[in-house]
C-alpha cells in the first residue's frame, strides 16, 4: 500500500511533493531491509522530500539520497511538534505509517498550521 500511495503522490500536479513516512509494523525478520528498500521505489524520483518517523524508518532515512532526505524523528509527537519547521506551506503531503505509530498527531498539527495561517491573514 505504501508503494501505491507514493505512486499517487508522484502523479500529483503539485509544486512540491513531500512524504512523511512512519514505521510499517509486523513485516517480520527483514523489516529493516524492507524499510531501506523504499528508497529504490520509482515513485520516489518524483517526490521532493521525505521525512521519516520511527526506528525502522531510520533505515529509509539513511538510504535516501541527500537531496530527498528530510528530517528524521524518533516519535510522532516530535514530528508533530516540528511541523512548522518541516513544512513551509503549499506542499502536497502524503502521511503513511502503521496506525500504531500515531501519525494522526502530525495530521492534526498540519491542520492547526493551516488554521493559524488563516487567522494571521484575517488579522492583516
Amino acid at each position: 500500500s505504501l508503494g501505491a500511495a507514493l505512486d499517487v503522490l508522484a502523479a500529483s500536479h503539485a509544486e512540491k511533493r513531500v512524504a512523511i513516512l512512519g514505521d510499517m509494523k509486523e513485516l517480520g525478520a527483514g523489516e529493516i531491509a524492507i524499510h531501506a528498500d523504499i528508497a529504490n521505489l520509482a515513485a520516489l524520483k518524483q517526490v521532493d522530500l521525505v521525512h521519516t518517523v520511527g526506528p525502522l524508518m531510520k533505515a529509509l532515512h539513511n538510504a535516501l539520497p541527500d537531496e530527498k532526505r528530510g528530517a528524521h524523528f524518533d516519535t510522532a509527537s516530535r514530528a508533530a511538534h516540528n511541523v512548522p519547521a518541516t513544512l513551509s506551506g503549499g506542499e502536497t503531503v502524503l502521511i503513511k505509517a502503521s496506525l500504531s505509530m500515531g501519525l494522526s498527531q502530525v495530521v492534526d498539527a498540519i491542520r492547526k498550521l493551516g488554521h493559524s495561517q488563516k487567522n494571521e491573514q484575517k488579522e492583516d
